[in-house]
C-alpha cells in the first residue's frame, strides 16, 4: 500500500537528508479492513528512482509494517508519482509544455497510454494532496 505525504523538499534536498528526513509517523493503519487502529511499526527503507528537471538519482522511501493485518505501507514525498519515475513536475511540464522537455523524455511521454496514466496517477497525487492540506 502507497500514501503520500506532502513535503516542500525537492528531491535533491530529501536525497541529502536521507534516512534523517523528518518523516511522517502514521498514528494507525491505513488500511480500510484492519480493524485495529494501532500505529505500524517502522519496516526500513526501500530505494527508488526519481527523474525530475533538476535531478536524476535514488531515494529512500520509508516503510511501516502493520502486525495486525499484515500489510506494509510505503510513504511517498508529494512529488512522487507512485509506479513511476518521473515527478509530478515533469509530468505537467510534459502535458502544458512539452518543449521544455529533452527529446528522449518528449518521445516517452507523447505516448498516448502513457499520457493518461500519468494524467491519473496526477489526479490521485491532487486529490491526496487536498486531503493531507485539509487536515
Amino acid at each position: 500500500m502507497q500514501q503520500i505525504f506532502y513535503t516542500t523538499a525537492t528531491p535533491e534536498e530529501y536525497q541529502r537528508i536521507g534516512k534523517n528526513f523528518p518523516f511522517p509517523v502514521p498514528d494507525s493503519c491505513p488500511n480500510p479492513e484492519c480493524l485495529i487502529k494501532v500505529p505500524p511499526q517502522k519496516h526500513s527503507f526501500y530505494e527508488r528512482n526519481i527523474i525530475d528537471t533538476n535531478f536524476c538519482g535514488r531515494i529512500l522511501i520509508r516503510r511501516y509494517y502493520c502486525k495486525h493485518c499484515g500489510k506494509t505501507i510505503s510513504y511517498l514525498p508529494s512529488f512522487c508519482l507512485p509506479y513511476f519515475q518521473y515527478t509530478v513536475e515533469i509530468i505537467i511540464d510534459g502535458v502544458f509544455t512539452p518543449d521544455k522537455l529533452s527529446p528522449a523524455t518528449f518521445y516517452l511521454l507523447s505516448q498516448k497510454r502513457l499520457v493518461y496514466t500519468l494524467l491519473n496517477s496526477f489526479y490521485q497525487i491532487l486529490s491526496a494532496e487536498a486531503f493531507f492540506m485539509a487536515k
